[in-house]
């Protein structure tokens, strides 16, 4: 007998056939996620251009980044290479090829610069790892570069590069490789999407859109409630009569019409809005009042609440975003900007270090370097201590020093010459020339020292006695003087 094989479904939300919960009559299960359409080139650029908010979502992280001047180190303390690659990347205005890529990529999806490398072929051809010299870095966005061919695992082996400017093409279409050109990514994105987006990321803005267009649509309603907060209303006597009466003829209408001017008139110059009281008993009188249409007290916690979507969306803290003061009791603030501050680290270390490490290798291996691959890129700190703590933090250790000094770890003459490290806040000049001096004559007495063994301390004679005096004839002092004691 065959055995009856059921299968059984197994399901781990709640549902209630009655009411129709978690059912397909549900109200909720009713909702689904819906593709939004992809932003064009166009849409992202009016953006970038005419809306605040989308240009500090953009633009704001990669400044940011970029605050400060960054440091080349390695293990063997080069300076003087140091300062030629730095000198050497200024000439060609690294600082500004780096933000507009990074600016750029993250609006379109695609930026960067074409490095031209003199010496080192057509632009068609691979670059090879210490060939030519580079002396131009040229920016692009994703409209001047359009993908040509593919390497077999989908990335982009060749572009071709042209210049589009109100729809008219500025010189004839170069095809560039992709080892010349340095590129910065936008938002991450799925490799479907890659290609549905014609082989690019998705722009910073993709994902935020639909939160920046709800916040702006909410501040465009509040200012038309607040325009018809209120309303004036008139009231003339007889007007629907008046009006009636015209049976077509427009006297009616210019009375009206008349009338209205005449009470504007009256109240731009007098400030006041002049009635007809009618006759004695009242009958005939106009009235003039102005109407609440709405209460406007409750927009308050609705506009707040778009705020922190807004910021959700952007992955940046309200005060980064909008300059908007920590609200609230013992608010500072500070643990949102250390959010902000690891995402921008993450920012550096992952898009920003790599391409800077790129071009500082070529220019070192130019300039003669012997080992260009070794040179690390040192990136300032994001947020700057505040004076109290600097100087609370180098108290600290300046106790330390001088408990070492104190147990005799470390001499005077070496904490002065390293005092510019130790407490860069005091500006005390030291004359190291002199200090060394004395380091070195320090250094040698302790040699010394340890060459002859511990010092030997000698006992204390008793006053009036000669050393060579045997133990059993030396006196007390006392005894000496014939004072008390004495026999």
């Amino acid at each position: 007998m065959r055995a009856s094989l059921r299968i059984q479904s197994v399901k781990d939300a709640l549902e209630n056939a009655i009411t129709g919960l978690g059912t397909s009559r549900s109200k909720v299960t009713a909702g689904a996620y819906v593709a939004d359409p992809l932003l064009s080139v166009y849409d992202l650029e009016i953006l970038f251009a005419d809306n605040d908010l989308a240009h500090t979502i953009v633009s704001k992280p990669v400044e940011d980044a970029l605050r400060g001047e960054f440091r080349l180190v390695r293990g063997d303390e080069d300076r003087e290479m140091a300062e030629k690659i730095c000198r050497r990347l200024h000439e060609l205005d690294i600082r500004q090829a780096m933000f507009r890529g990074g600016t750029f990529g993250r609006l379109f999806g695609g930026a960067g610069s074409v490095m031209g490398v003199r010496g080192a072929g057509s632009l068609e051809s691979p670059l090879a790892e210490g060939q030519g010299e580079l002396v131009s870095l040229t920016g692009w966005d994703r409209q001047d570069m359009l993908p040509r061919t593919y390497f077999p695992n989908g990335e982009v082996e060749t572009y071709t590069w042209q210049r589009v400017s109100n729809g008219i093409q500025s010189w004839m279409p170069q095809v560039v490789h992709a080892s010349r050109l340095l590129t910065f990514p936008g938002a991450t994105t799925t490799s479907r999407k890659r290609q549905e987006n014609g082989g690019w990321d998705l722009s910073i803005l993709q994902r935020v859109y639909q939160a920046l267009r709800s916040f702006d649509s909410m501040f465009s309603s509040t200012d038309a409630m607040f325009a018809d907060a209120s309303q004036a209303v008139f009231k003339l006597q007889g007007l629907i009569q008046s009006l009636a009466e015209a049976s077509g003829t427009s006297a009616a209408g210019n009375d009206v019409t008349s009338r209205l001017q005449m009470m504007d008139l009256f109240r731009s110059s007098a400030k006041a809005v002049v009635l007809d009281a009618g006759d004695v008993t009242g009958v005939g009188a106009e009235s003039f009042e102005v109407v609440d249409r709405t209460s406007l007290g409750a927009l308050d916690g609705v506009i707040g609440q778009y705020y922190v979507r807004l910021a959700a969306a952007a992955r940046m803290p309200l005060t980064v975003l909008l300059g908007m003061a920590p609200s609230g009791m013992n608010a500072t603030g500070e643990s949102d900007l250390l959010l902000y501050f690891n995402s921008v680290d993450v920012y550096r270390n992952d898009v920003l270090t790599p391409r800077l490490k790129r071009l500082v290798t070529m220019v070192a291996r130019e300039l003669g370097d012997e080992d260009p691959d070794s040179w690390e890129v040192c990136w300032p700190e994001l947020q700057r201590p505040k004076p109290l703590d600097v100087a609370t933090a180098e108290n600290m250790k300046v106790q330390s020093v001088v408990a070492l000094v104190t147990a005799m770890a470390l001499l005077p003459e070496e904490v002065a010459l390293n005092l510019e490290t130790i407490a860069p806040t005091l500006g005390v000049t030291v004359d190291k020339e002199a200090r060394r001096k004395a380091l070195v004559e320090a250094l040698k007495e302790l040699g010394d020292r340890e060459m002859t063994g511990p010092m030997e301390v000698p006992e204390e004679e008793p006053v009036g006695v000669s050393p060579n005096t045997r133990v059993s004839e030396r006196k007390t002092p006392a005894a000496a003087k014939g004072g008390a004691g004495a026999k």
